[in-house]
C-alpha cells in the first residue's frame, strides 16, 4: 500500500509537518502548557496509582497540543480507574462484576450503593463527564477547514453541536466575552477539555468515594 494512504502517512504528510511548521500553533500550545502546568494538587495524591497519573499527564499534553478529544478520553480513563478502584475497595465481593462494567455502568452501580451526599455529588459530575465523552466520541465527523503554513486547506473534524449545555450561564457569558474581545469563535471542545482536566485533577485529589 502506498505510504501516503496509510494512517501513518496521512499523519506525517498532513498533520505533523503542518503543525510543526506553523509557529502560531506552537505558540498556542506553549500558552496552554504554561497555563495548565502551574496547577497544584490541593491534597496528597499518594493513594493514586502511577498509571492513573500517567494518563492524567497524557491528558495535559494532548490538551496542550490541541488534541482535545484525546485529552477527554485520557481523563475519563483516569476517572474510570479511580472509580473502579474505589468500588473494589468498598465492595470486594463485587470486584469481578465492577471490572467488566463500562464507565457509565460503574457510575450507576455506585449510585445504587448508598453513597454519601458528597460522593453522590461527585458521581453526578462523573455522569456529566461520561456524557461529554460519549457525545465527543460518537458524533458524525464533519469537514472543517484550517489554513496551513503553506496557505492551503486541510480537512479537520468539527466538534459536535450542542456542547453549550455543558457550561453554566456564567461560563457561557465569559466565553461570549472572550469571543467578542478576540473577534474569533471560541472552540467549546477546547474549553470542555480544559474543564475536564481540572475536574479530573480535583476528583483524584479528593480521594476515595464514601458510602453509607
Amino acid at each position: 500500500m502506498d505510504s501516503d494512504l496509510t494512517l501513518y502517512g496521512l499523519y506525517n504528510d498532513i498533520a505533523w509537518d503542518e503543525w510543526l511548521g506553523n509557529r502560531k500553533l506552537v505558540e498556542i500550545a506553549q500558552q496552554r502548557h504554561d497555563e495548565i502546568s502551574g496547577w497544584k494538587f490541593g491534597s496528597p495524591i499518594a493513594h493514586v496509582p502511577t498509571i492513573a497519573l500517567d494518563y492524567l499527564m497524557e491528558a495535559t499534553l494532548t490538551y496542550s497540543f490541541g488534541f482535545f478529544r484525546s485529552s477527554i478520553f485520557c481523563c475519563t480513563a483516569v476517572l474510570d480507574m479511580e472509580l473502579k478502584r474505589s468500588l473494589r475497595d468498598n465492595f470486594p465481593d463485587s470486584a469481578r462484576v465492577v471490572e467488566k462494567q463500562t464507565f457509565g455502568q460503574s457510575i450507576r452501580f455506585a449510585f445504587d450503593k448508598h453513597p454519601s451526599k458528597l460522593t453522590a455529588k461527585r458521581l453526578d459530575q462523573l455522569f456529566e463527564i461520561n456524557d461529554i465523552r460519549n457525545r465527543v466520541a460518537v458524533h458524525p465527523c464533519k469537514a472543517a477547514k484550517m489554513v496551513s503554513c503553506e496557505e492551503d486547506e486541510t480537512p479537520l473534524a468539527l466538534p459536535p453541536e450542542g456542547l453549550e449545555r455543558f457550561f453554566c450561564p456564567e461560563e457561557i457569558k465569559t466565553i461570549d466575552e472572550e469571543a467578542k474581545k478576540s473577534g474569533l469563535p471560541v472552540d467549546l471542545l477546547e474549553k470542555l477539555s480544559f474543564k475536564i482536566i481540572w475536574e479530573t485533577k480535583e476528583f483524584i485529589a479528593e480521594g476515595p468515594l464514601v458510602f453509607a
